[in-house]
């Protein structure tokens, strides 16, 4: 079990310090290079969401969320 967790926190550790050289590298990038980047960001993300349970996900990370329309949205 201790190996287990020990695997999992090196693997959250690594996806962070990517993540952490890839908020570096966006903030100096032009447009182009910024949707790469961004679409790297969201992937690790998703990744380090799966890996560890206990992250929350940012509200900012597009991760769709499925919203209740009203229904008188319909009528009009």
């Amino acid at each position: 079990m201790k190996d287990v967790l020990a695997q999992r926190d090196k693997q959250r550790r690594e996806i962070r310090r990517k993540l952490n050289l890839l908020y570096l590298k966006i903030l100096n990038e032009d447009n182009v290079e910024r949707s790469l980047l961004d679409q790297q960001i969201k992937d690790l993300r998703r990744t380090l969401l799966c890996i560890d349970p206990v992250e929350q996900p940012d509200p900012s990370f597009g991760i769709p969320t499925h919203k209740q329309r009203s229904r008188l949205g319909n009528v009009i």
